[in-house]
């Protein structure tokens, strides 16, 4: 049997234990609350470093298009390639998406993007104040090089009663975003042929899947430098009975009449997934990296030229669709507009200049 004394001892000690290990419990959640701020101070760190590049870089910012589009794709990959050495240099390529060719010419113009793409004729309607640009000549627009061909032809389904552009007349016609150099194209064929329609402003890829589903009875995709885009691969496999909207060499030739800055394509039937009809002719227009004077110095125009051009090989692996831009045809093509000095300086220490 335990005396009084034994239990007292006996409780002392309860307590002690207790105490203890509430004590060393405290300590543990005050050591793990202490590491805490650690913790975050670490990631910190880890962003600091993320970012230091970006102390004393000039960014510059790259005007592409819409999301799954040539000009997004193959300006994602001129940025991935460039980046590598431009760090280092003190610039760094952003690319920045757009509706397309016409919002990023005023883009430009308001010194809002300092380098773009553009469709060559909306591009020279902006030079030579014509078009949408009508009052507006811009004469510090400079080109840099030449990128790619972008083909554009209409096309529809079978059973529409759609066979000829005369056809296209109160018909649900799909003619691209707003700002786009499709849009572009659709006013054209518009004015050449005193076309009226009901029309939607889809993207390229919102607009391949409204035809598919029936949204529009027609959509104006395009095909670039002998391949069709992703969202028109996917149209081409999925709708079975899709066909073009035959575009003659006259219709195109009388489309040049009101704008000369383009040219005719012809893509072969065996192009397509599908027979989606004849060998067809497509109004093609080149498409042009440019600026402003003033936008960027001409340091860092030599320097972005230098890092995508040097670096062709790699850019080529990036992506398919970069392989269309080399030095080789840089400078093909070109519309009347001057060169900035510094592509020039660039393009003289590599052979292409020719005066």
């Amino acid at each position: 049997m335990i005396n009084r004394k034994t239990a007292l001892m006996l409780m002392l000690l309860i307590v002690f234990i207790i105490s203890f290990v509430s004590i060393t419990g405290c300590e543990t959640e005050e050591a793990e609350a202490e590491a805490e701020p650690e913790a975050v101070e670490a990631e910190e760190v880890d962003e600091a470093v993320d970012e230091e590049p970006a102390v004393g870089i000039t960014d510059i910012t790259f005007g592409t298009a819409t999301p799954g589009t040539t000009a997004f794709i193959t300006g994602e990959a001129m940025a991935s390639v460039a980046n590598r050495e431009l760090i280092d240099l003190g610039y760094r390529i952003m690319p920045v998406t757009s509706a397309g060719t016409l919002e990023k010419i005023r883009l430009i113009t308001d010194q809002e993007m300092r380098v773009a793409s553009a469709n060559e004729d909306e591009l020279w309607n902006a030079y030579e104040g014509l078009g949408d640009f009508a009052g507006e000549a811009n004469k510090d627009l400079r080109l840099l090089f030449q990128a790619y061909d972008i083909n554009y032809f209409f096309v529809t389904r079978e059973g529409t009663g759609i066979k000829t552009l005369a056809d296209l007349q109160g018909r649900d016609v799909n003619i691209g975003a707003p700002g786009s150099g499709s849009e572009a194209v659709a006013r054209l064929v518009q004015q050449a042929f005193g076309l009226e329609w009901n029309e939607q402003n889809l993207a390229y890829a919102e607009g391949a899947r409204a035809l598919s589903d029936g949204t529009v009875e027609v959509t104006l995709p395009y095909t670039t430098g002998g391949m069709p885009g992703g969202f028109f691969v996917e149209l081409d496999n999925t709708v079975n009975d899709l066909v073009a909207i035959p575009l003659t060499e006259e219709d195109i030739e009388k489309m040049r009449e009101i704008n000369p800055a383009s040219s005719i394509s012809h893509i072969p039937n065996d192009y397509f997934e599908n027979d989606i009809g004849d060998d067809i002719y497509a109004y093609s227009i080149n498409v042009q990296y440019f600026t402003q004077e003033g936008n960027l110095t001409e340091d860092g125009i030599y320097n972005m030229i230098k890092s995508i051009f040097d670096n062709q090989e790699m850019l080529g692996n990036y992506h398919v669709l970069a392989q269309f831009i080399n030095s080789e045809s840089a400078l093909e093509r070109a519309v009347d507009i001057p060169y900035h000095e510094a592509a020039i300086r660039y393009w003289e220490e590599v052979g292409v200049w020719e005066d």
